[in-house]
């Protein structure tokens, strides 16, 4: 090989290395709507349950990977049927106790009309 050629393979290589370590770098959902199923699975407690909660969208069913805390008032909105604690890995998917609690004395409640 000549110069010019292992200067472009160089390139070539650093491209890919910069585009794996930006992949790697991007963090992977945390929460998830499965359509088929309308279920919204929380997997990650990083930010507010209200925020995850907005992100709901129109699923029935939201299972709970993470413990989780709220801000002030918390609302379980419609058209929610079911709250489940969840525990999701490469060895098991099943139900599991979590808690879920609010920074400042605040409540958690569902929204009228909700049949949980």
């Amino acid at each position: 090989m000549n110069q010019k050629t292992l200067k472009n393979s160089a390139r070539v290589l650093s491209f890919l290395l910069a585009c794996i370590l930006v992949l790697c770098a991007i963090p992977f959902t945390t929460a998830f709507a499965a359509d088929a199923d309308k279920e919204y699975i929380i997997n990650d407690s990083s930010f507010d349950m209200d925020d995850y909660l907005a992100g709901a969208g129109d699923a029935n069913i939201i299972k709970i990977s993470a413990n989780l805390t709220g801000l002030g008032e918390t609302v379980i909105q419609q058209p929610v049927t079911q709250l489940l604690g969840w525990t999701k890995n490469f060895f098991e998917d099943v139900p599991s106790v979590r808690t879920i609690k609010d920074k400042q004395d605040g409540t958690l409640r569902f929204a009228e009309g909700v049949d949980v």
